[in-house]
């Protein structure tokens, strides 16, 4: 199957994800790149904040989450109802992602290079078996702790850190939608 119409068939799959929908603070950038003739999402994620039960890492250890900043007190509140009879959660922040696939290994390098440059700095690509271009960009912003008997002062701290970290990849996806942009109106005046 050629690249478009692999495109095709990907962009009017129904969303399989849990959620349903795509984060709203990535759509934009999804819309975008999904427009571009060049490639299409698989999958993507915002970034978030998440309670995981411990030592587990399957989408089913994860507790509760949020793609925006927290409250500690959102955070405590769901640390009480979700912690009973589990063992150590985890508070974990995760970047931003995307998947994607790209019509070539030249368009592929080009979109790393840029996410790159906006702070996506673990982003590359590799080629399937079958011979897709499969892209991935993420950022770097992580962080997991243990919640065991914490101090609310220590608790309200790691919070702080964990917003901190989620504001961060949000203003990565603001920046790489921006290059990408800027890019595209290059590329058009060019022609």
């Amino acid at each position: 199957m050629n690249f478009n119409n692999q495109k095709k068939m990907a962009l009017s799959k129904i969303d399989k994800s849990r959620k349903g929908s795509i984060d709203k603070r990535i759509k934009l950038l999804i819309e975008l790149i999904n427009k571009n003739k060049h490639y299409f999402t698989t999958s993507s994620c915002s970034g978030r904040i998440a309670l995981i039960e411990g030592g587990k890492k399957h989408e089913n250890a994860v507790l509760w989450k949020s793609h925006d900043v927290v409250d500690v007190e959102i955070l405590e509140h769901n640390l009480r109802i979700k912690h009973k009879g589990r063992g150590i959660l985890w508070l974990k922040v995760e970047p931003c992602m995307i998947t994607l696939i790209s019509s070539s290994v030249k368009n592929a390098s080009e979109i790393v290079n840029l996410a790159k440059g906006a702070g996506w700095k673990k982003s590359g690509f590799s080629i399937s078996r079958k011979g897709r271009i499969i892209i991935e960009l993420a950022s770097t912003e992580n962080l997991a702790i243990p919640l065991h008997n914490m101090d609310e002062k220590i608790l309200k701290f790691f919070v702080k850190e964990a917003n901190k970290k989620l504001r961060k990849t949000h203003q990565k996806i603001k920046r790489l939608r921006e290059k990408l942009k800027q890019k595209l109106i290059n590329n058009a005046s060019n022609k």
